[in-house]
This record gives structure tokens, sequence and C-alpha cells, in this order.
């Protein structure tokens, strides 16, 4: 449970941050934007140890930074409200996965000039979601007043394998959408 200030703060960083993405979204990543939705609210429901797949570095990939925002603030809400977190930990999760989806973007669009889609997407989820689960383990430690040693002995080691399965899954993924709509791999 994050105390109410930071609750208040987070959701209206959020909210900006949706706010904007909404409006820099533009109407042809509407339809993939809410497929993706629907495919990463379904994946976050199978528990792996403490931790689910996300899909946030195919959500990044295939939106970019702005189209995600809307996307994982609405597949974390829908999570909070079935009891999956906490309603007040919905901002922060936004925020980070928001940070994931655009981090890997980034990443995945530098590498891609030199190696290969199937390559480019699983470096980039693989390095992103590792570099954020050591992150995230500091960001709840000091929004819940808790150690980060107890997050990084308990949580990091099952986000770390979440980042290993999410970066055998979004390059497969992406190489399949090249070929099927590689408009959506722009």
């Amino acid at each position: 449970m994050i105390p109410i200030k930071w609750c208040a703060v987070l959701y209206a960083a959020a909210g900006a941050l949706v706010a904007l993405g909404a409006y820099r979204t533009p109407r042809e990543k509407v339809v993939p934007a809410g497929i993706l939705a629907g495919l990463s609210f379904a994946a976050m429901q199978i528990p792996l140890l403490h931790a689910h797949v996300s899909l946030v570095g195919l959500i990044g990939i295939l939106l970019g930074p702005w189209a995600s925002a809307p996307v994982v603030f609405l597949v974390n809400l829908a999570c909070a409200l079935l009891g999956h977190g906490g309603i007040t930990i919905v901002g922060l999760n936004t925020l980070l996965n928001w940070s994931e989806c655009a981090g890997v973007w980034a990443l995945y669009r530098g590498l891609r000039a030199v190696l290969s889609p199937l390559v480019s997407a699983g470096i980039a989820t693989f390095v992103v979601l590792t570099i954020t689960a050591f992150v995230t383990a500091f960001v709840v430690a000091w929004a819940t007043g808790r150690s980060a040693t107890y997050f990084l002995v308990t949580l990091t080691p099952n986000w770390v394998l979440v980042a290993v399965l999410e970066a055998l899954i979004t390059p497969h993924a992406v190489v399949a959408l090249e070929r099927m709509m590689p408009e959506w791999v722009r």
C-alpha cells in the first residue's frame, strides 16, 4: 500500500502521461493498442511466482512511447479492479510500465539499424526489463518505506526471470507480425 500523498502524485503524473499519450496516438494505432491491451491483460493474469509477463516490450515496439501510455494505464487499472495489485499502485505501475515500453522502443530502434528485428527485440526487451527489475525494487522500497534489500532479494529475481521470458516471446512476435502486418512494426 502506497501512502495516499504519493498515490495522488503518481496518479497525477500517470494521468498527465496518459492524456498526452491519448492525444498523440494516431488513429491507425488504436486497433493494435486495443489488441495489445487485451493480450497484456490476459498475460498478466498468469502468475509466475510473484511476477507475471506483461508484454510491455511488444507494446513499446509496436505502439511507440505515446500510444503505449494509455494501454499500460488501462491494463494496470483493470488488473487492480480485479484485485491484482492494488488501486493505490496503479499510478506507479503505469509510470514503470510506460518507462519499460518507451525504453524498449528506443533501444529497439537503435539496435534495428545494425541488427535483425529478432535480435534487436530480444536484446532491447531483456536489457530494459532487467534494468527496470532493479530500479523497481528501489522505487517500491521508497514508495512503501521498506528496505530495498527486501525487494531485491524477494522480487527482483522473479522480475529478471520475467525479463528472460519476455525476451524470448517479444522477438518472435515482432518477426511474425513483421511478416503478417508490416505496418504495425514500423
